[in-house]
């Protein structure tokens, strides 16, 4: 075998015994290893057999004599993680030592400005920390405001919607369990600020994220942190949340690391939204600066004041609609089988729960007692388990309202039993195990619509999302409830006119559809200028108004009667209408479009209370000029419902 040059500092390598012999190092004397392990003797290095051990050294360039076997050691620790035996611990203290040690101003408290995007929108932030524990917040956009409080103790959150309606009020409560863990995780984003032990169980792992080479540390809170392999600067941690949709893993992301105070800072930081899995902030850092005053105590009610529970609904009534695609006279039978069926109605009950004092209370049980003529028909029994599941915290993003918490219910009850009003009784107990019980009577009733009304799109249609109760996509704005998505169809029912795998507006029948008044009225307000292939996830980006353009563009006809029909994304400078223009029913007052859609052109009808946008009560809407088209062709229909081939008739025909 052919001798490697002494000045590697490893000579004399032969089958059999091997010996090693060091220039400088010391080592001439040591004791022969037998050549089945090569270098493997040595106490801190994995085993490696001779014939790979002698390859590598083959390959290996030089290593001045003076180096020795510690050159050799540098070399095998690049060599992987695994043969050098790095561990957890080990990727965590080059971690901190890669941060570096903030000042001891830093490290006792700092704040950070910057602007980014929440909520799809561009915002405006402020984040301070003081000690371990305590934690501010603040998420400023056009549209409202957030500001949450959080020490050891607890938290709360004040909302504020500022560019909504300047004069009112912001609300203050305490934060939902849930909703407090997952601000207290998401603040681990400067990761030497908080305590991350590895799991005793972690086996560390090295791979591919994001596009870079990084380990994978388990910690011991259920979260995962990705560290660079080469800076050993943490860029991603991933960790365990739970939000109304259910158990999720939340990401944070940080880069753009600058020198602050002695330590490296993100510039950059992206994290889950606070009440939004599906959706996020990021954060541009203007500067990072040492607190200069200590921050206020987290402000609480007065833990002996009594708890005040109410309850109340959204929208503020409820509606009940008979459940099968008939007339209202027709309800006995559905003609799209033309046989008869159990008669039944349904209505939703999105219950509001709050506390005077914004104080966090737990369901302990809830009763609904369903009322026809003030005798109770049904009773009905919710667990704290059951209520748990049904709880939302965020009602509507744009309501200005802030309870509590919501329990959304539905309810279907047969229409001979005419249902008119449910009395809801719940019991509840905040932290400190007092209870407290409020019980409330709402009416139940069929809308009387005021509005003779006909559908605002001629020909043949379908409703993609129809005015069903227990349809769950317009529901979360309250001012939606009873709203349509709309597409139109072709003379064939198609919904392309242009077949394409990756269809553009105008090969869509929808697109630059004829829109008509439905009713006589009085156009209150527009809004154009919206783009039409404005991509959907970019929304109100680089709106000057991202307030009135979260619709596109759109109209609001006044009917004069507290009924407003809205319609929404209409094509980039079709309206043909003017706000004070008054107009007749089948009139054309724009042209559909595809503004702010989700992926394509449709069109968006709602009949509600008043002209103010995402304030208001959606009602049911009915019309007089609909029929099947199949199963029964000619078979009339007041409600579109989900999913039907219809279509429209003259205004004045006789149904069949």
């Amino acid at each position: 075998m052919k001798a490697i040059p002494s000045r590697t500092g490893v000579v004399g390598l032969a089958p059999g015994k091997t010996t090693v012999r060091t220039g400088r190092s010391g080592l001439a004397g040591r004791k022969a290893i037998p050549s089945r392990t090569g270098l493997s003797g040595l106490p801190t290095w994995k085993t490696i057999p001779m014939r790979n051990c002698l390859s590598s050294l083959a390959a290996w360039k030089a290593v001045p004599s003076r180096t020795g076997l510690a050159g050799l050691a540098a070399w095998m620790l690049l060599a992987g993680a695994a043969n050098a035996g790095v561990t957890a611990d080990h990727v965590l203290e080059r971690m901190r030592k890669a941060l570096g040690t903030p000042s001891a101003e830093l490290a006792a408290g700092w704040a950070l400005e910057g602007t980014g995007e929440a909520f799809r929108m561009p915002a405006q932030f402020r984040v301070s920390r003081e000690g371990g524990d305590r934690l501010s917040v603040s998420i400023s956009t056009a549209v409202y405001q957030v500001a949450r409080d959080v020490d050891a103790r607890g938290g709360t959150e004040r909302n504020g919607w500022d560019g909504m309606q300047p004069e009112a009020p912001g609300r203050t409560r305490e934060l939902a369990p849930d909703a407090l863990a997952r601000t207290r995780a998401a603040s681990l984003f400067l990761p030497f600020m908080g305590p991350l032990q590895p799991r005793a169980d972690a086996k560390l792992e090295q791979e591919d994220v994001d596009g870079r080479k990084a380990y994978r540390v388990a910690i011991k809170d259920g979260s995962s942190l990705f560290v660079d392999a080469k800076t050993f600067l943490p860029f991603r941690r991933d960790y365990p949340t739970r939000w109304d949709e259910g158990a999720a893993v939340s990401t944070s992301r940080f880069e753009d690391y600058r020198a602050v105070g002695g330590a490296l800072l993100p510039f950059r930081i992206r994290d889950a939204a606070p009440d939004n899995s599906r959706q996020s902030i990021s954060i541009t850092v203007a500067s990072y600066r040492p607190l200069t005053e200590k921050l206020p105590p987290v402000a609480r009610a007065a833990a002996a004041a009594a708890l005040a529970i109410s309850l109340d609904v959204a929208p503020s009534r409820l509606f009940k609609e008979h459940d099968f695609l008939v007339s209202d006279s027709d309800w006995e039978i559905n003609p799209a089988w033309a046989i008869s069926y159990p008669a039944t109605e349904t209505f939703t009950l999105d219950l509001i729960l709050d506390e005077a004092d914004g104080r966090w209370v737990e369901p302990v049980s809830g009763t609904a007692f369903l009322e026809a003529k003030g005798t109770a028909f049904r009773t009905v029994t919710f667990s704290a388990a059951e209520l748990k599941t049904t709880r939302r915290t965020v009602l509507s993003r744009y309501s200005g309202r802030a309870p509590v918490s919501v329990f959304r219910h539905h309810f279907t009850t047969p229409i001979p039993a005419a249902v008119d009003a449910i009395r809801y009784e719940m019991t509840v107990r905040d932290d400190e195990g007092r209870t407290a019980t409020v019980s409330r009577t709402f009416p139940v009733t069929v809308y009387d619509q005021k509005t003779p009304l006909i559908f605002p799109i001629k020909g043949n249609f379908m409703a993609i999302s129809a005015h069903d109760y227990d349809d769950p996509s317009h529901k979360d704005d309250f001012g939606q409830w009873g709203a349509y998505d709309i597409v139109a169809l072709g003379e064939r029912f198609e919904l392309l006119n242009n077949p394409a795998a990756v269809p553009r507006n105008e090969d869509v029948y929808t697109f630059e559809k004829e829109i008509i008044a439905p009713g006589d009225g009085t156009i209150v307000a527009t809004r154009d200028g919206v783009p039409d292939d404005t991509p959907a996830d970019l929304l109100m980006q680089g709106m000057s108004d991202p307030v009135h353009a979260m619709p596109g563009n759109w109209i609001m006809l006044d009917h004069g009667n507290g009924e407003v029909s809205f319609f929404c994304h209409l094509r980039q400078g079709s309206l043909r209408v003017k706000t004070g223009q008054t107009v007749r029913q089948g009139e054309v007052i724009a042209l559909l479009g595809g503004s702010q859609t989700t992926g394509y052109p449709h069109l968006h009808y709602q009949l509600q209370t008043s002209a103010d946008l995402m304030r208001t009560d959606g009602i049911p809407a009915r019309f007089d000029n609909i029929e099947f088209a199949f199963p029964v062709p000619g078979a009339k229909v007041s409600i579109p419902k989900y999913g039907y081939y219809l279509r429209t008739t003259d205004v004045g025909k006789d149904a069949k």
